[in-house]
């Protein structure tokens, strides 16, 4: 059957709000944060978060994108998968979680810490299972449904969390927080998912588990190395320096991962329609994905470019050292990630992975072995972090170009050229001005919205590419 258009981006900008409204208020609980934790209490809270990211996905394995891509599969197919999922997700979590336990309670961190840290990834393997769970909603498109289940689960988070730190500032605590909320999310996604008919009962041993575990695997490989980068310098910062400078290092480290997340959620946006294109619409898909993600990030590099001076000195931040140091460091790795992001999704249409993964383990390997070097300094560790990306999108360019080639994109790259350079003229002239950061980012989007850039990207998906099930 084929899908109207209008459904298609109907699904689009759902996704696309809803992660816009996630975004804004997950940046609302990091400011909360930072204004009501000391710095060293934020620098073993945001390790804790960091440290998260990269359990979730330890423990989803790669399970929301294949279960993504067995969309054609149909709907009983994607039932009988998702008890298995959730148990291999609960083991592989459960795993996690005993290793944290063996590791950060050696480490030289506050009693309270030591637990937040130990409860807030506990918590991650409900929210873990929340996305396994969305994936399974996506792969029927029921994307309306996932939208408004994220926005749920992130204003129920983001007051309990926010409430607990204003009232208690205790890492321990908002830990016992986080475990509550995610734990009730759990709950919700399952009487959503057995009303839609997507759980079934199957067999399963620990053979099937395994077999199970070797399809995903190439999944979720790229997306823990991803956010390996950014927590290996986090713990590397947290364990060599102390608390203070920590801090500081690690609010640049919680601010890139956000944006992590919207890549992310661009990722969830595109992929789906990819896996379901016909093969001569791809790179009119993947063209529109690499626009759409250059067009999000010069924000990030006009705030942290030009203005980071600006953004430190912000009452909420002053107390945290050297902070602009950082912070102008996102200017490069925002856009790095996007980029790299976009030519990971290429190697996963092809089904074939091992480039990417491999780019991304030698990348970690760069930031362990400059970063022990004696005499780093943090702002060290984030160069390490900004060479590994570039090292990255070198080395994964070399197939993506030819594929996205003579697709006449002229006329769009020059819309987005001309509304970016609006922007920069403004933001250039007056750095360090967050009124002037505020024209330009107004500027630029209102420039591109009078040129219809927007449509343009759009139209690359056209009505005849994509063949979507019932």
């Amino acid at each position: 059957m084929r899908a109207p258009l209008p459904n298609i981006l109907q699904r689009i900008n759902w996704m696309l709000g809803a992660s816009l409204v996630f975004r804004v208020l997950s940046a609302a609980t990091t400011l909360s944060m930072t204004y009501f934790l000391a710095p060293a209490d934020y620098a073993e809270y945001s390790f804790a978060m960091s440290l998260s990211l990269l359990v979730a996905l330890i423990a989803a394995a790669g399970l929301p994108d294949y279960i993504v891509s067995r969309t054609r599969d149909g709907r009983l197919s994607t039932a009988r998968l998702m008890v298995q999922s959730w148990i291999l997700n609960f083991t592989l979590g459960g795993l996690c979680l005993a290793v944290i336990y063996a590791v950060v309670f050696r480490q030289a961190l506050s009693a309270d810490g030591q637990w937040g840290i130990l409860l807030i990834n506990t918590a991650t393997l409900f929210a873990s299972g929340n996305v396994i769970s969305q994936a399974a909603l996506r792969s029927i498109h029921r994307v309306a449904t996932q939208a408004k289940l994220m926005l749920l689960s992130i204003t129920l988070s983001t007051f309990f969390l926010v409430w607990t730190a204003w009232h208690s500032g205790n890492v321990r605590l908002i830990g016992l927080a986080t475990l509550a909320v995610f734990f009730a999310m759990f709950i919700v996604h399952l009487l959503v998912l057995k009303r839609h008919r997507l759980i079934a009962s199957a067999t399963f041993s620990f053979f099937s588990l395994w077999r199970l575990l070797r399809h995903v695997l190439p999944y979720g490989a790229v997306l823990i190395l991803e956010v390996a980068l950014p927590v290996t310098a986090s713990y590397l910062v947290l364990t060599r320096f102390d608390n203070e400078l920590a801090g500081s290092f690690n609010l640049m480290i919680t601010l890139l991962l956000s944006a992590m997340m919207i890549a992310t959620a661009l990722d969830q946006t595109f992929y789906p329609v990819l896996v379901s294109a016909r093969r001569e619409a791809a790179p009119r898909i993947l063209a529109a994905y690499l626009l759409f993600s250059l067009f999000a990030v010069l924000p990030a590099f006009l705030i942290f470019f030009f203005h980071a001076q600006a953004v430190a000195t912000i009452s909420i931040f002053q107390k945290y050292d050297q902070l602009a140091t950082y912070l102008a460091l996102l200017a490069y790795l925002v856009p790095l990630h996007f980029i790299a992001k976009v030519h990971t999704v290429y190697y996963r249409l092809q089904d074939n992975q091992k480039l990417s993964i491999t780019v991304y383990a030698l990348a970690l390997g760069w930031i362990v072995i400059r970063g022990l070097q004696p005499d780093v300094r943090p702002v060290d560790i984030g160069w390490f972090m900004i060479e590994a990306q570039a090292i990255i999108i070198l080395i994964l360019t070399i197939r993506v170009l030819p594929f996205l080639a003579n697709l006449g994109l002229y006329w769009k790259v020059g819309k987005l050229f001309f509304s970016a350079l609006i922007a920069l003229l403004v933001t250039v002239y007056f750095a360090n001005n967050l009124l002037a950061l505020t024209i330009s980012l107004v500027g630029y989007l209102l420039v591109a919205w009078q040129l219809r850039l927007h449509q343009d990207l759009l139209a690359l998906v056209g009505k005849d590419d994509l063949i979507m099930p019932e």
